[in-house]
């Protein structure tokens, strides 16, 4: 093999293992926009982090905040779908957290962090003059909502999906783990720093909360257990109620979850019997 062959490989080679991650990504976390109209919106963390949303905006007095998982974003197929969904009854808003999507900043692997963000979605829709606010959380952005709620005390309805509610493992294993968290992100694109931890979870706080609260688990979820989900319910203040989906991976609603827990909001909401 002549040298210049040699070196036309290796830099093959290399363009090959650059692109890796990329096309990982592609293949996993599709990005697409909105078949309907979105108002592209730029908004303050409590830190001075800049935040993303797109809000579809369809005249309702009503909102539903919805908020991704951990390596997600707004613009994933599933996120555009269910807020494509609401907003036939309510405005919806999808944000990215941030180190997501078109986010600024870094998560640290906190839930203090994301739940930051959370909180600056709320009072940007309070700003907005919404009548009533509802929060539509999935894995990450599940456990965040939770925090945020019991730090705001001012919602209307809050659901939960796939919840990592307590502590999935020992400290130990945590720590340890951190290496494979860190280049899960990196595949999907996630910008991480630090390693934040998390002091309370969403188990002690949801008793705080005083709105309406759906809790909602996915049966072939191969990271929250049912009885995590089940604690984090059974601790929840009246009124509340439980939404088992057999069928449906780790934060995935599906058809019929979708519109299960549409109606369910419309109920809170828009005072539908």
């Amino acid at each position: 093999m002549s040298r210049k062959t040699s070196m036309a490989l290796w830099l093959l080679a290399g363009a090959a293992l650059a692109a890796t991650p990329t096309l990982i990504r592609r293949k996993m976390r599709p990005v697409v926009f909105p078949r309907v109209p979105v108002v592209r919106l730029r908004f303050q963390s409590g830190d001075g982090v800049e935040l993303a949303g797109d809000l579809y905006a369809t005249g309702r007095e009503e909102m539903v905040i919805l908020v991704h998982g951990f390596t997600s974003r707004k613009n994933s197929p599933k996120l555009v779908r269910i807020a494509e969904r609401m907003s036939r009854d309510f405005d919806a808003l999808a944000i990215d957290l941030r180190g997501h999507g078109e986010s600024g900043g870094a998560y640290d692997l906190s839930l203090d962090a994301p739940t930051r963000d959370v909180v600056a979605a709320v009072r940007l829709a309070r700003s907005l003059r919404y009548r009533k606010i509802a929060l539509v959380g999935f894995s990450l952005g599940a456990a965040s909502s939770v925090m945020a709620a019991a730090e705001l005390g001012n919602l209307d309805a809050l659901v939960s999906v796939a919840c990592p509610a307590a502590p999935l493992t020992t400290a130990t294993w945590h720590m340890a783990g951190m290496h494979l968290w860190r280049g899960w992100a990196y595949l999907m694109g996630t910008r991480i720093k630090g390693t934040g931890w998390w002091r309370e979870f969403p188990v002690d706080v949801i008793d705080r909360i005083g709105a309406p609260a759906l809790v909602v688990h996915c049966g072939k979820d191969g990271l929250i257990p049912l009885a995590l989900s089940r604690r984090l319910f059974e601790t929840a203040r009246d009124p509340k109620e439980f939404l088992l989906l057999p069928g449906e991976a780790h934060a995935d609603l599906g058809p019929d979850g979708e519109a299960r827990v549409q109606d369910w909001l419309k109920r809170q909401l828009r005072d539908v019997l």
